[in-house]
């Protein structure tokens, strides 16, 4: 073996203990040691199922933010946060020789929120995804939530935390048809959720 793999798309050359994250430019042991994709589309379109949303499409964003705060993200926070320890473990019993080797530190690596969905969820909204007020707003709102909450959840766990859009090559075809075949309203000019 001669190369290292941080990454789906990323390999370094194993001449020396150095790591690169996808831009592929430095030499840090940084990157995500865990990504949990959330689907942005099926979580609005369930808050405005199962909550009393306001007429106002601000005011609706603004309350699906606070939904996500109290609702969503202590559960993935959890998650996350569990499967660190697992990592920390069997660090701890030498089963990750990669991280013994010093190619990476665990705590220098992010357990990431990665987002799919994204401009379904605005769509549904009714939102224009192009650079329009409404979607700018739209965008600002979720995403300062979210590292808001990166933020919070730093404190509490003594981990990083970032959010990003994650490629979800194949995650984002099964999101699409996941929620297809449950009835939730699809864009039928596509057959995936796009992340960016």
């Amino acid at each position: 073996v001669d190369s290292l793999s941080s990454c789906c798309r990323l390999k370094n050359m194993l001449t020396t203990k150095e790591f690169s994250f996808t831009n592929g430019n430095i030499g840090v042991m940084t990157g995500s040691k865990s990504v949990m994709t959330l689907n942005m589309h099926r979580l609005l379109y369930k808050y405005t199922q199962e909550y009393i949303v306001p007429l106002d499409k601000n005011q609706l964003i603004l309350d699906f933010c606070d939904y996500l705060r109290k609702e969503i993200m202590p559960r993935v926070y959890r998650y996350q946060y569990t499967y660190n320890m697992l990592l920390q473990d069997m660090k701890d019993a030498h089963m990750l020789p990669v991280y013994d080797a010093g190619f990476i530190n665990l705590n220098k690596q992010y357990l990431t929120i990665g987002i799919n969905g994204f401009n379904e969820a605005a769509e549904l909204l009714g939102i224009e995804c192009n650079l329009n007020e409404d979607y700018k707003y739209f965008a600002k709102e979720i995403f300062s939530t979210l590292k808001s909450c990166n933020d919070e959840a730093k404190k509490e766990y003594k981990c990083m935390f970032n959010t990003e859009m994650v490629p979800a090559e194949s995650l984002g075809v099964k999101n699409y048809n996941w929620d297809k075949s449950i009835g939730i309203p699809v864009n039928e000019e596509r057959n995936l959720y796009a992340s960016y």
